[in-house]
């Protein structure tokens, strides 16, 4: 369950509780209330009833002060006394209405009052009418004093069910206020153990959530700061590394300028071993056409001796035709002569020439394969003198990104320290978070 679901559920329920409580009390005040009254009723009931007991009394001894003492002045409580009960009857009957048994008694009472103030009115007008005798039959006939008894009788009566009807009411209200007092007190502490408990709960459920969230936070803090020390112990590594290899590459630089140079003097000097490979090339092609002209003279030579020996054979008369073979014989062999004094100067011009650049000059057949391999000298000179320059250029841009990396990588390690000293805070406040979460 999630924290917010708790604290609102919790309190919720003890915000139901406490309505209820509320409500309770409410009734149980306002039952309190009209017990209170339904009480206060029976003893205005009661004290109206006294009072017209009371006026009656009044009313029949001023009555019997006048008759005695014949002094008016003895009236006064009767004339007080005279509209009073009718007041007190009309009181009662208004307050009683919801209660027909006692009405008809009231209603008995009022006619019993009527009766006795006419008893009194009676003998006071004969008292004042000097009839003496009159009064004193109407006296001891114990009129008066049976409709007094009537009255007694009926507000004992009136009396004794306001009493019982106050012990209810009171025992009632007895009732509500102990019932008020327990649901007060128990719902008190009803709220405060409910309350109690959901605090708890809440509490746990809190507690539990930070105590999770704090052992999270204090393990993932744990693996970052090993992975930050990891990356910062790979950082210096690097670091240190890429320092080694800038300077390795600075020496690289060096080599590859030096190379670059004696690359340029390899491929001067193959130039010139070239240059001097073409005029052998040259005398070469010049001594393999003299070759072939000695080759064919040879040929033609060995034929005109071969004529010659046919001939021979014939001899005789035909003997002239011999001296045409051998003429021509010697002109073929002066010009071999001439062609191997040329092929002699030749041979001599090639090996004055390959003196300095091969051991077996004379080799007629070994001369296309210095030309070609000359040739290829000057081309790979000349690319390795190429290759050395882009290559030193090559070097000097990785010298630039191994400068920026290792700026990078001492940045990197700045932001890994500080981001180990972040790591470190957050772990104590994990802790510490952990630590109230515990508590």
């Amino acid at each position: 369950m999630k924290i917010n679901q708790t604290v609102f559920g919790g309190f919720g329920g003890i915000v139901i509780l406490m309505l209820l409580v509320a409500i309770t009390a409410s009734w149980s005040q306002k039952k309190l209330i009209d017990s209170a009254e339904e009480v206060t009723f029976v003893y205005k009931t009661k004290a109206n009833l006294n009072a017209l007991e009371k006026a009656l009394v009044d009313a029949e001894t001023g009555q019997r002060g006048f008759l005695y003492t014949n002094d008016i002045s003895f009236l006064d409580p009767y004339n007080n006394s005279k509209i009073q009960p009718n007041n007190t009857l009309s009181s009662l009957k208004e307050d009683l209405n919801k209660d027909p048994d006692q009405i008809k008694i009231i209603t008995e009472i009022g006619n019993l009052a009527q009766q006795k103030m006419q008893e009194l009115d009676e003998t006071i007008l004969l008292k004042k009418a000097g009839k003496e005798k009159e009064v004193r039959d109407l006296v001891l006939s114990g009129e008066g004093k049976i409709i007094m008894d009537e009255i007694r009788i009926r507000v004992g009566e009136m009396i004794r069910i306001q009493e019982a009807n106050l012990v209810i009411k009171q025992e009632e209200s007895t009732r509500i206020y102990i019932l008020a007092q327990f649901t007060s007190w128990g719902s008190t502490l009803l709220v405060i153990i409910f309350g109690s408990v959901i605090s708890w709960m809440v509490a746990r459920v809190i507690m539990r959530t930070i105590e999770q969230a704090a052992a999270s936070i204090s393990g993932s803090a744990r693996e970052l700061a090993a992975t930050v020390e990891e990356q910062e112990r790979i950082a210096n590594a690097q670091a240190s590394s890429i320092n080694q290899t800038t300077t390795t590459m600075d020496e690289l630089n060096i080599s590859a300028n030096q190379a670059a140079e004696q690359a340029e003097t390899s491929a001067q000097a193959a130039r010139h071993v070239g240059h001097l490979v073409m005029r052998l090339s040259e005398k070469s092609m010049e001594i393999g056409k003299m070759n072939n002209m000695v080759t064919e003279l040879a040929n033609q030579t060995n034929m005109l001796a071969l004529n010659a020996a046919v001939e021979a054979v014939r001899a005789g008369e035909q003997g002239r035709g011999f001296n045409v073979v051998a003429g021509e014989i010697r002109r073929l062999a002066d010009q071999s002569k001439k062609s191997a004094d040329n092929i002699g100067m030749l041979v001599s011009d090639i090996r004055l020439l390959t003196a300095t650049g091969a051991n077996n000059g004379n080799e007629i057949m070994r001369i296309d394969n210095i030309v070609t391999a000359a040739n290829n000298i000057v081309l790979s000179s000349q690319q390795i003198s190429l290759t050395a320059k882009q290559q030193a250029i090559a070097i000097q841009q990785v010298l630039e990104a191994m400068n920026a990396i290792n700026e990078s990588a001492q940045q990197t390690a700045t932001g890994i320290s500080q981001t180990k000293t972040s790591i470190q805070m957050l772990t104590q406040a994990a802790e510490h978070l952990k630590s109230l979460g515990l508590g």
